[in-house]
């Protein structure tokens, strides 16, 4: 673009591409590269009479900025400016990507990816393109250069083996494409048992199932015939329970799924299935019968697995006091488990996702309630389990801490005062007074002095963290 006696000659495409720039270079353009001398000299010599007018007038004039001359002046301005950016940026990839995103790309992970998808994948031995096509599963690169490297081994690659496990990564990476779905059903059909399992696997556990798109042609099919393999009466017909929690993974709440969980729940000794079963029903498929809440019950207190118990205790809370609260006899059975969890519980997570539980279900304040009670039984044993749920209910206000003193210094049981000293950690509590009584206790042999001692280093630790943060 050149100027002509005051007058812009015309418009070139050079200049409507000023609508195209980032926001961020439209606002910095002029400054951007009157910074730069060896750009645009014409912008350096523009932006320093500016600023002389500006110095002079603290700023120009509405009129200037209306007149024909300003007008022209910058719209030269902006055709250099776009120019020099045409002449001096390259076009390509580097020049567009977005500057937040390489570090999200960099890294000997994604080296490795790079070299898998462009050496590995293409490889003419079938054993070197299946492993690369699993391990970029495995990594889990999802990344839209290795979701078309697999979606091309899936599709055009000559031996079936590498098509599958192709199909299985992208899977695990999320990619619910119809493409794929129409290779899952293909599978799932004339699939053998070990094929079936296998696949039924990876699909529970691939990223985002509960997002599939219900939309596509081939979902219904999919669903037609994982609703088929529920049937099977077998418990121990590892598709069919495959399918049914498949299916609820799915969100899909189809009456052969939920019979089959159901019957699993109930009948089969295996806890890891029972658990499996009982969380689909209850978070997946939205059950809350009280056959179901009993089951959680059960499994919170007979469960070996301290996971499988705090799972329990998290489908209490979520089938929540709608439910719960309303038939007085099933509280006062949910509360009395619960109570009894939150002290006679070796696991501390599963401890304090009973609480959680109890908060959620609107039984907190009256488990505080009979907890502080609890601390004049006459018996030790109830005394100490009052003393850890304290602990466990997160119980530190003004009186408690005045009667858990009180309690160090006169209690006759020694397993009492340990608890209390126990407890001071578990609470945090940096109290001058908790900090002097574990001070004098610690002077003494025993296990309370060891205690004490232990105590005191894991205050001064959540203390000094406090400090910090």
């Amino acid at each position: 673009m050149k100027l002509y006696k005051g007058k812009v000659k015309a418009r070139t495409d050079h200049h409507r591409l000023g609508d195209f720039l980032s926001p961020r270079r439209r606002a910095n353009s002029d400054d951007s590269y009157a910074m730069s001398s060896s750009r645009s000299p014409d912008i350096m010599k523009h932006m320093a009479i500016r600023s002389e007018s500006h110095d002079s007038r603290n700023g120009p004039s509405p009129d200037e900025f209306a007149s024909p001359s300003h007008t022209v002046r910058m719209e030269a301005i902006t055709a250099n400016t776009l120019q020099s950016e045409l002449h001096e940026t390259p076009v390509g990839w580097n020049a567009i990507k977005p500057h937040s995103g390489a570090l999200e790309h960099s890294g000997l992970k994604w080296e490795r990816i790079k070299d898998i998808v462009h050496t590995n994948v293409s490889s003419s031995r079938k054993d070197e393109r299946r492993d690369a096509v699993q391990q970029l599963g495995t990594m889990e690169g999802g990344d839209p250069m290795v979701t078309y490297a697999l979606k091309d081994r899936m599709e055009k690659d000559e031996t079936d083996e590498v098509k599958y496990e192709a199909m299985k990564s992208l899977i695990k990476l999320g990619c619910w494409d119809e493409v794929v779905m129409v290779n899952i059903v293909k599978h799932l059909l004339v699939g053998n048992y070990e094929i079936r399992t296998d696949l039924l696997h990876t699909m529970i556990n691939g990223k985002n199932v509960h997002y599939v798109n219900k939309d596509m042609e081939i979902f219904p099919v999919l669903l037609e015939l994982l609703s088929h393999f529920c049937k099977n009466p077998d418990i121990t017909d590892s598709v069919s329970f495959d399918s049914a929690v498949c299916l609820g993974k799915l969100c899909i709440a189809d009456e052969n799924a939920k019979a089959k969980l159901r019957k699993v729940l109930f009948n089969t000794p295996d806890t890891h299935l029972k658990a499996q079963a009982l969380d689909i029903l209850v978070k997946q498929l939205k059950c809350t019968d009280r056959p179901l809440i009993q089951a959680a019950l059960m499994q919170l207190v007979k469960s070996s697995s301290w996971t499988y118990r705090v799972e329990a205790s998290r489908c209490l809370a979520q089938i929540g006091p709608r439910y719960i609260c309303m038939d007085p006899v099933l509280e006062g059975e949910v509360y009395k488990v619960l109570e009894n969890r939150i002290w006679d519980e070796p696991n501390r997570e599963v401890r304090f996702e009973v609480a959680r539980t109890m908060t959620t279900l609107g039984m907190v304040s009256r488990a505080q309630e009979r907890t502080i009670k609890r601390l004049d039984d006459h018996q030790e044993e109830v005394r100490s389990q009052a003393v850890i749920s304290i602990g466990t209910l997160g119980i530190k206000n003004e009186k408690t801490i005045r009667i858990l003193l009180e309690m160090l210094e006169l209690d006759a049981s020694e397993y009492v005062r340990l608890m209390i000293i126990r407890t001071f950690a578990i609470l945090g509590l940096t109290d001058k007074r908790v900090i002097r009584t574990l001070k004098e206790r610690e002077k003494l042999e025993g296990s309370l002095g060891r205690a004490a001692a232990r105590t005191l280093s894991e205050l001064g630790a959540k203390s000094q963290s406090g400090l910090k943060t």
